[in-house]
């Protein structure tokens, strides 16, 4: 995953089920989280597609971070 900034579970954990989850970081680096995306694999695309969808995710929440969103609601 480090090198990739990504990790993949192919049908590892549950046979028929693919996932590929990025990492949320603190504004040091450290990872306090992840976001994934799962599903059947004939219905997902490529793992570093998957990987590229679910950063912006990961962009806007550590932008709300920074801003002192740390909770639902605040």
């Amino acid at each position: 995953m480090r090198e990739r900034d990504y990790a993949v579970s192919e049908q590892k954990a549950l046979e028929g089920l693919r996932a590929v989850a990025v990492p949320v970081r603190n504004p040091d680096e450290s990872v306090f989280g992840s976001l994934d995306i799962s599903g059947p694999p004939y219905r997902l695309p490529s793992d570093e597609e998957l990987a590229e969808l679910l950063r912006p995710v990961v962009r806007e929440e550590a932008e709300l971070e920074s801003h002192g969103a740390t909770e639902v609601g605040t």
